[in-house]
């Protein structure tokens, strides 16, 4: 079964808990659904899920934590980039070290066309990333990216914060002075819990839906033991459609779990069967042939 031509895409989730712990993101939820499950993707697991995943599929190294506490994640980006996918980076740049940024850089560099949009994700004044300590280390890591970002070599080289008004951390400011990405606080599909739930009010979709971001439902999610969530909304794992251990990529959208998701989404009613019912994407499927020219 194919369901279409058109690039779908696979987020890696490298370590399966993120220890920058944004106030905006459902850590507790994560980590509570995802349990003793292998915690960290190994470089080896990550080449063999890789060769299952098609060459037009892009490789998103964002998922559910941050890309870079886990130390191999440098050497999983050069073998995307060396096997020919197209690859989008979104990071704090929290985990890194001088060498890794130096060899990002340099792999970003090289490998320029492949490399669809990278945002850096920084500290705002409200210091909505609790986990995240401003070193000299980190402050020298990001001025070489600022660095390279002022060379305007890549299509889309995006500056975000958690604040709606994108005023940085202090320290942050030192070195950056603009940010280039609108935050936007949504609520994971109803999955945000706790203080910032203040910000966001969850959808409830009562009318027959498919997905905005795409309708195949093919922008999935990798966690560390091959597991594959529907998509970067699904802090709860509700959805687990497949595992790449033990299927091929196709195979995943064959799965009663995707039929599932596809079924209860058309229906005329809201239910919690899916976190789509929930999701600010999920679009009236009456709209759908006015859109699908996007896709």
């Amino acid at each position: 079964m194919q369901i279409n031509k058109s690039v779908g895409t696979m987020e890696i989730t490298t370590v399966s808990h993120c220890s920058v712990m944004c106030t905006f993101c459902p850590q507790i939820t994560l980590k509570k659904a995802y349990g003793n499950n292998e915690k960290i993707m190994s470089l080896y697991s990550f080449s063999k899920f890789l060769l299952k995943i098609p060459k037009n599929v892009d490789i998103h190294f964002s998922g559910y934590s941050e890309p870079w506490l886990n130390p191999e994640a440098t050497d999983m980006l050069e073998l995307s980039l060396l096997n020919n996918y197209n690859v989008a980076i979104y990071t704090t740049l929290y985990g890194m070290n001088i060498d890794n940024a130096k060899k990002v850089i340099d792999l970003c560099e090289k490998y320029e066309k492949q490399i669809k949009i990278l945002v850096l994700h920084l500290q705002d004044k409200n210091k909505n990333m609790l986990g995240l300590k401003i070193t000299e280390e980190y402050k020298e890591i990001l001025r070489l990216f600022i660095d390279f970002k002022n060379k305007n070599l890549l299509k889309d080289f995006q500056i975000m914060t958690m604040d709606k008004d994108n005023n940085f951390d202090q320290e942050i400011l030192e070195i950056v002075d603009k940010t280039t990405f609108n935050f936007k606080a949504i609520s994971r599909a109803g999955n945000l819990k706790g203080e910032k739930t203040e910000y966001v009010i969850s959808p409830k979709h009562s009318e027959p839906i498919y997905c905005g971001k795409t309708p195949y439902y093919n922008q999935n999610v990798l966690m560390p033991n091959g597991d594959v969530a529907l998509c970067c909304m699904d802090y709860g794992l509700q959805h687990v459609v497949g595992n790449l251990n033990n299927q091929e990529y196709w195979e995943l959208f064959e799965t009663k779990g995707m039929q599932e998701v596809r079924k209860n989404n058309m229906l005329n009613e809201y239910s919690n069967k899916t976190i789509c019912r929930n999701c600010e994407w999920a679009m009236p499927l009456k709209d759908f042939s006015t859109q699908i020219k996007h896709f």
